[in-house]
């Protein structure tokens, strides 16, 4: 939105967060890819394209200093036998909660934070944290926690680096290890190749196993999950944003079918929303015909579905994928613009939003506080709305990280 005020009130406090110490637990995949994220990537937007935002040198200095510091903060969580990091974690003790496994997006979704920090500050440390997590996903054992090429279970033994079990899909635990996959490798492809290749083999496999159509509108298109290699008939409004990711693999390795695809998955998505009284998409759904409750019998007719979980969380997945459709095939205008137009048929939404948008200047949110809806939507709504041709350049959308 490119409001220098704001920015400058950012900049003024920033500096003045103490990450050393905390009140209460906190999580480091979620302070990673919120603070950690949030600060390098303004760092990045303004020493580049939105330089003129600032004129405040030290200032703008002052968002990498204060990466350095957090990432201090939060690297005890990797000193385990394995490297593998603990996810939840007390700052002020340089204690962990005790568990001794960790999940699949929490370990697999550091990695770009992370190595940026080291690229910027010429400190390798840092990304050789994360890399060094990494590969017990990129090579995991034992074999049968790979039932399909690429895609593995969700639980990893943080002492021995084995996975747990065969669990996993698209869905919020696995969700980001697949999107960190494609966006490693668009960061630095000639650093990051292995990542895109077990992208691939995930996304070949999705296509083949996981795709699936209900049975009263086949043509629509979700993600099953998987147990072993038995198929769970449902998902969840996080995993919206897999559209986009096929999206953007498409459009990096040149595939018309994982463009197809994700167009597919993202009139999924759509249609979840769609189909209910509010237009709001549900927290989590089903098209397993076996579990089907008499009062949802009707409307998963009518609508492909059933809702399982009816709270809304302001998840800002969906809104990615829509902003990848649009920028990609450009004949998506209409269909964002109508998705929008709900917000002046739910007022209450709308204000919600726009306090959000508000409340963003001062940024004075506990490390514990999610930030998803905060720090994503706003972004994807703006950029949506913004007159420009689906085939520009994304001059202002290069942030590397959670983007």
């Amino acid at each position: 939105m490119e409001l220098r005020p704001i920015v400058a009130e950012i900049l003024e406090y920033i500096p003045t967060i103490d990450f050393t110490t905390t009140a209460t637990q906190v999580s480091l995949f979620e302070t990673t890819i919120r603070y950690l994220a949030g600060m390098l990537s303004a760092y990045d937007l303004l020493q580049g394209p939105l330089s003129q935002l600032s004129s405040n040198v030290s200032a703008v200095e002052s968002l990498l200093a204060q990466s350095k510091n957090l990432a201090d903060s939060l690297k005890f969580a990797f000193d385990t036998p394995t490297g593998i990091p603990a996810n939840n974690i007390f700052l002020t003790t340089h204690s962990t909660d005790g568990s001794t496994s960790n999940g699949l997006a929490t370990t697999g979704s550091l990695q770009l934070e992370w190595q940026r920090l080291s690229d910027l500050t010429g400190d390798p440390e840092y990304g050789n944290l994360a890399q060094k997590a990494e590969t017990y996903l990129l090579n995991p054992q034992p074999a049968w926690a790979e039932p399909f090429p690429g895609l593995v279970g969700t639980r990893v033994d943080i002492t021995n680096g084995l996975f747990l079990d065969a669990n996993g899909g698209w869905n919020g635990g696995d969700d980001s290890f697949y999107e960190y996959l494609l966006k490693m490798y668009v960061y630095d492809s000639s650093r990051f190749g292995n990542y895109s290749d077990r992208w691939i083999l995930a996304a070949d496999s999705t296509m083949e196993h996981l795709a699936s159509h209900p049975s009263s509108r086949p043509q629509l298109t979700f993600l099953a999950s998987f147990t072993d290699t038995s198929f769970v008939n449902s998902s969840q409004h996080l995993t919206c944003f897999d559209g986009g990711s096929f999206l953007l693999g498409g459009q990096v390795f040149h595939k018309k079918e994982y463009i197809d695809f994700g167009l597919a998955l993202v009139e999924g998505c759509h249609a979840t929303y769609n189909s209910t009284v509010t237009k709001i998409g549900p927290e989590q759904f089903s098209w397993n015909t076996s579990a089907i409750t008499p009062d949802q019998a009707d409307f998963y007719d009518n609508s492909g579905y059933y809702i399982t979980n009816p709270s809304y969380g302001l998840r800002p997945e969906v809104v990615e994928s829509f902003y990848y459709a649009f920028r990609i095939t450009g004949e998506l205008r209409l269909f964002l613009n109508a998705y929008f137009l709900q917000f002046h048929e739910n007022p209450k939404r709308l204000q919600a939003i726009k306090s959000i948008a508000t409340g963003l200047g001062t940024l004075l949110l506990p490390l514990t506080q999610p930030l998803g809806l905060a720090l994503a939507s706003p972004r994807y709504q703006t950029l949506i709305f913004r007159e420009v041709g689906h085939s520009a350049t994304n001059k202002k959308v290069f942030s590397l990280l959670k983007f």
